[in-house]
Order: structure tokens, then C-alpha cells, then sequence
């Protein structure tokens, strides 16, 4: 949610295009905004992908698989009769890479993550009538049936597949009590970690996320509707060039893309009473990288609906055309829709039923490929 003052002023160090080819001579962009040539990017190269380029990704070699299965309670005992499917919930799994999550089928956030260096067996379970199997890890057992079968040989066959092939060069791991559970509260430290604004630039990558919090009463309304500390979020860009810029929604100029060094030079910062910025823990491989930047070509300049209750309670149970040109963005949606088109969150959520507050730590919200880091509040005094 972004507060009047600097939707109506932000006009310097804007990105209209961000990923238009590198070409010699002047362009004609209906998109493009008058500004001072003491932020403006210019004409900005693609973005930058900062994988290896003979560096494996797990993600183009490990099995994919999507479904609802019953999970078995944990502890629970042997029951009969009209009590025994109490035992037994639907949950969403998703098998990605490394990765086995599950949801409430109606939930953005993971129920529970199972790590698959961890896993010790993945074998079918013997019964008479149900096409049940069993996945172990050190401690934990999840008893998990299919609706067939063949389905259930699918299943352990993708699982057993992605765990042999995520062993080699696994690195060592936290040990936790429960590593398979999603907190709903992160751990906390005795301080908060700080990143000097100065530093944004050389330390952040595409992909990560920035969040805010204003000082307004718009953006008060905005955190009370969605019960979060933020109203605002956008997307970092960073690009060959090495310089840096924000996807986000705006009210006056709906989907764009903002340049960092003007953000700080126009001291938009000042309209809020924090910023914090999230980093994904690894870099988004190239051909990935690819998808992101024709997402973001495809939303440039499309409008940005404002209204955060009407956002909150609209649109829950359908999923959005982006290539509609009639397609309006709020902030966490645009960040949702993109990290959707890059594989990161489930396909079949709507975008809307994503809030800023989602984004931050609290939450704990798990992607299907890659990880947020931990939450580091901004420091503009340095």
C-alpha cells in the first residue's frame, strides 16, 4: 500500500522497461516517465543470473509431482469403524527437487517440509483395500495412502528418485527437533539483523524481496485487513549492469519498475517507519531467470488496484490471467503472480491470496524451489 505523497511524486529513477534490448538509437516507450538523469538507469540490460554456468541445478534433473493424498495424525492409534477416517487428513503435496511440502489444500503456507536428505526410506505399505505408503526420516514416520496403486507407485518411485539424486554433495544440516514442521514463528535472536542501505546494491539478487511498513493511515488499514507488519512489498531486480531495481505496484503508475539509487537520493525511504529486505538463498538459475524477465515484460504498466479490503476478499477462488491486458496488481500479488511464473509458489492458488505479510518471516512462508532468508531491516543512517 503505498501512501498519496509519493505515488504522486515518484516520477525519478523509474525502470518503464526494464528488459528492452540493448539497442543503438532512440526509442519510443509509451511507459517511459520524465526523469532526472541522476537516477535514471537508462536503457537496462536483461537481468543477471548469477548461477555457474556448468553449476548443477537439482531443479532441471529431479521428478516433479502434485496431489492430494491422506496423511495419517500423528500418534494416532488404530481405530475402527465410524472413528477410523478421523486418522487420516487430505493434504496438497508437492515434490520439487529437494523437497517434499505439504498443504491444507486452500492454505498459501506448508503445513510441513520434508527435506529429502533426510529421508531414510520411502517403502509401500501392505493392506488389504488401501494404496497406502510410508516415508522415514531419523525420529518421524508419515504414513501417507493414494487413491490407487498406481498412483502410490508413482508417488514413492518420484520420492526414492529425487532422494538419490540430492544425495551426492548434501551438506551438513541443522539438526532440529522437528525439522519437518513449519513454525508458525520463526526462532528468534537476542537482536534483529541490520543491512546498511549502502549495501543493498552489492549484496542483494534477483529475486529477493523488500518490505515495508508506512507510516500512514492507509498503510495502518492495509495491516490491519491482513493481520501482518507490512503493507508493501516489491521485487528485486538486479541487472547485468549490476544496478538494482524494485518491482512493484504503485497508484499512480501501476506495475513498474523502480530504480534503488533514486529511491534513496529522493529519500522516499523517509515514508516509512521500516524497511527490511528478505534474499533468496540461492541465485535463480538462467533459464529461470529467463521466465522472470518475460513475466515482468508482460506486466510493466498495468494498473495497480488499490483498494486492500475489496484485495483481500476478491478473487480467492480464481486463478488470474497475467496476459490479460485488463490485469490489475496489488503489491503481493504482482510478487506472488511472479514468483508463480518462475515455479516458486503452487500454480494453483490464486495470487490474491497472497498478503505482504506473507513475505516476512513470521510468516514462514516456504517457496517450492529456493529459500527466503532471514528478514534484515534496512538502515538508511549508514
Amino acid at each position: 500500500m503505498e501512501e498519496p505523497s509519493r505515488r504522486r511524486s515518484r516520477s525519478v529513477g523509474d525502470l518503464a522497461a526494464p528488459f528492452e534490448p540493448d539497442t543503438p538509437g532512440p526509442r519510443s516507450d509509451p511507459l517511459r516517465t520524465s526523469r532526472s538523469s541522476t537516477s535514471d538507469l537508462g536503457v537496462p540490460s536483461p537481468i543477471m543470473s548469477e548461477e555457474s554456468p556448468v553449476a548443477p541445478q537439482l531443479s532441471f534433473r529431479c521428478m516433479e509431482r502434485q496431489g492430494v493424498l491422506l496423511k495419517r495424525r500423528p500418534h494416532a492409534t488404530t481405530r475402527f469403524g465410524p472413528w477410523a477416517s478421523q486418522q487420516w487428513h487430505p493434504r496438497l503435496f508437492i515434490l520439487r527437487s529437494d523437497r517434499l511440502l505439504y498443504f491444507k489444500v486452500d492454505e498459501p503456507r506448508a503445513r510441513g517440509r520434508i527435506d529429502l536428505h533426510s529421508v531414510t526410506e520411502v517403502a509401500a505399505t501392505p493392506h488389504a483395500s488401501r494404496a497406502r505408503f510410508s516415508i522415514k526420516l531419523e525420529g518421524k514416520c508419515f504414513d501417507l495412502e493414494a487413491g490407487n496403486n498406481t498412483e502410490r507407485d508413482a508417488w514413492v518411485s518420484d520420492i526414492v528418485g529425487n532422494v538419490n539424486r540430492c544425495r551426492p554433495g548434501t551438506t551438513a544440516e541443522t539438526k532440529e527437533e522437528r525439522p519437518w514442521r513449519i513454525r508458525s514463528m520463526p526462532e528468534v535472536g537476542p537482536m534483529r539483523q541490520v543491512i546498511p542501505a549502502s549495501e543493498v546494491v552489492s549484496q542483494c539478487r534477483t529475486g529477493d524481496v523488500v518490505l515495508f511498513r508506512s507510516r500512514g493511515i492507509r498503510g495502518g488499514i492495509v495491516r490491519q485487513a491482513t493481520s501482518s507488519s507490512y503493507d508493501h512489498i516489491g521485487m528485486v531486480l538486479k541487472f547485468k549492469t549490476k544496478e538494482v531495481g524494485v518491482l512493484e505496484a504503485l497508484g499512480n503508475t501501476g506495475v513498474h519498475v523502480s530504480n534503488w539509487v533514486g529511491f534513496i537520493k529522493e529519500k522516499w525511504h523517509e515514508q516509512y517507519s521500516e524497511m527490511a529486505i528478505r534474499h533468496l538463498t540461492s541465485a535463480i538459475p538462467r533459464p529461470t531467470a529467463a521466465h522472470l524477465e518475460a513475466f515482468c515484460r508482460r506486466s510493466i504498466g498495468k494498473k495497480y488496484s488499490w483498494t486492500p479490503i475489496r484485495h483481500v476478499l476478491r478473487r480467492r477462488n480464481t486463478v488470474a490471467n497475467t496476459d490479460d491486458d485488463r490485469r490489475t496488481y496489488f503489491c503481493s500479488e504482482l510478487v506472488a503472480s511472479a514468483y508463480k511464473s518462475i515455479g516458486y509458489l503452487r500454480s494453483d492458488l490464486p495470487s490474491s491470496a497472497y498478503t505482504p505479510g506473507m513475505f516476512s518471516s513470521s510468516y514462514n512462508l516456504q517457496l517450492l524451489a529456493n529459500d527466503l532468508g532471514t528478514e534484515l531491516a534496512i538502515d538508511f543512517s549508514c
